[in-house]
């Protein structure tokens, strides 16, 4: 099993270990007693610890291994599909890689990569995904450093979504026909989500009381709850919205408002995009992502100032009023440059306060 071989002055010995061949010096002259030496002890012992497995080859482990175990750890996760498409592109790069062989310039170059076709928000959620990956790894003990730590990213700048004017929504309602016309119409003047408007069922729909239940979304072929806590919600339905929802409810196949032609609810936005892309080509209006209707009801209900802005956070599913204005208020251009020039801010008489007395 082991055997002597010399090398220059010096004896080796060479064995194999799983298969494969291994070779060692061991600092001994080529002599006679030494060789003696290593035949009555060495060898002996060496092999007893090979026979054991105390000396055996760990195949070394790669990246995926890892990868594969977090994708598991999000499996409950709504965002699931999302994170294991993210940890698929990774692994293309990092798949085969022996995970302690990663260096962090790898990182930076895999980070420079996705800077040419993804946002500097996008590549830093890659390369978190990656540094929760590496952290797993540290956690069983299988490498001691992280590498996706401390990798700078340029700042990212949010892209300013533009609403569609009121024309806007007019024309691509009109341009579109069948149950995308209904779809638009809904999704415009109701705010939802778009996996939630392909989430609505009939028995969501209350005439009665003009009200929608939101209480489910569908997004790459599943069904879900909406996005947060606050998605489920009963928004209003408003009148003139009413005949859309009585035109699909006429042409729907299924339980739900919207089906293919199966009769099985959509897979989700995605496969809206033929038609709302020809629907942006029909209307002539600059292409922006079918999530723009959202915007543009939320936008449209701030400049009506028909309700507060807690109030429109909870028709669209916010916990607070924070996120409207964080991220829409801003869409309201302009408004500010609407008020009266002949105001004087340090003429307003200030109103006493009103003290109550105490029961």
């Amino acid at each position: 099993m082991v055997s002597i071989y010399k090398r220059g002055s010096k004896l080796y010995l060479q064995y194999n270990v799983n298969g494969k061949r291994k070779q060692r010096s061991t600092g001994l002259e080529d002599t006679t007693a030494n060789r003696k030496l290593l035949k009555m002890k060495v060898i002996p012992q060496l092999e007893a610890k090979i026979v054991s497995g105390e000396i055996s080859e760990k195949p070394p482990v790669i990246f995926k291994v890892y990868a594969d175990k977090y994708i598991e750890l999000k499996d409950h996760k709504k965002t699931a599909l999302e994170i294991a498409r993210k940890v698929y592109r990774i692994c293309n790069k990092f798949g085969k890689f022996e995970i302690k062989s990663i260096k962090r310039a790898d990182v930076r170059e895999f980070a420079s990569e996705l800077l040419k076709t993804v946002s500097p928000k996008t590549t830093r959620n890659y390369i978190g995904i990656m540094r929760a990956i590496l952290e797993l790894a540290i956690e069983y003990d299988e490498i001691t450093d992280n590498v996706a730590e401390h990798i700078s990213l340029p700042t990212h700048i949010k892209q300013e979504i533009e609403p569609f004017t009121s024309e806007e929504v007019a024309k691509l309602i009109d341009v579109s026909d069948g149950w995308f016309k209904n779809f638009l119409a809904i999704s415009f003047y109701t705010g939802m989500r778009t996996g939630e408007v392909i989430g609505l069922m009939h028995g969501d729909i209350n005439f009665d009381d003009m009200q929608i239940r939101v209480s489910r979304s569908i997004g790459r072929g599943k069904i879900s709850t909406p996005k947060t806590v606050n998605g489920i919600r009963t928004v209003p339905m408003f009148s003139n919205v009413a005949p859309y929802f009585k035109k699909q409810i006429t042409k729907s196949r299924s339980l739900y408002l919207f089906s293919n032609k199966d009769g099985r609810h959509f897979h989700g936005a995605e496969t809206l995009r033929k038609n709302w892309s020809k629907a942006c080509k029909d209307a002539g209006v600059e292409y922006r992502k079918i999530y723009t209707t959202r915007h543009t009801f939320i936008t449209a209900m701030l400049k009506s100032g028909t309700v507060s802005i807690l109030e429109l956070a909870q028709m669209v599913g916010h916990a607070n009023s924070e996120p409207i204005m964080k991220n829409y208020a801003r869409f309201i251009k302009g408004e500010h440059l609407k008020i009266k020039r002949e105001f004087d801010p340090f003429s307003v008489t200030v109103k006493p306060t009103v003290k109550y007395e105490v029961l």
